[in-house]
């Protein structure tokens, strides 16, 4: 889809979804690495905000003021997408203490 015609309403729908999935990967790669604290929460901001917007911008080749603005872009879906990397963080985490999972993982 580079290059394609997206409406505003297109594209936040797909940012939105775009940060939950990107949200379910960094929060399992977090918690099965064992990262805990701040670092963790920068972690996440860092993959969504940053890979989001890289990917817009390589990829789709999207200019943001076209299909809202920067801040409405980065703000679309976040909190939600926050809240999806805070439950699997917490689960993987746990799942990795309690000996659930394998020693490799």
């Amino acid at each position: 889809m580079r290059d394609a015609a997206w409406t505003e309403a297109e594209f936040k729908e797909v940012a939105f979804w775009a940060k939950q999935v990107l949200a379910l990967a960094t929060g399992c790669g977090v918690g099965a690495a064992g990262i805990v604290g701040y670092l963790g929460n920068m972690v996440f901001l860092g993959c969504v905000l940053v890979g989001f917007f890289v990917y817009t911008a390589s990829f789709l080749g999207v200019d943001p003021e076209d299909v809202g603005g920067a801040p409405s872009i980065a703000g679309e879906g976040l909190l939600p997408s926050y809240c999806l990397f805070l439950l699997v963080w917490t689960l993987w985490h746990t799942a990795r203490d309690v000996g659930v999972l394998p020693d490799g993982m």
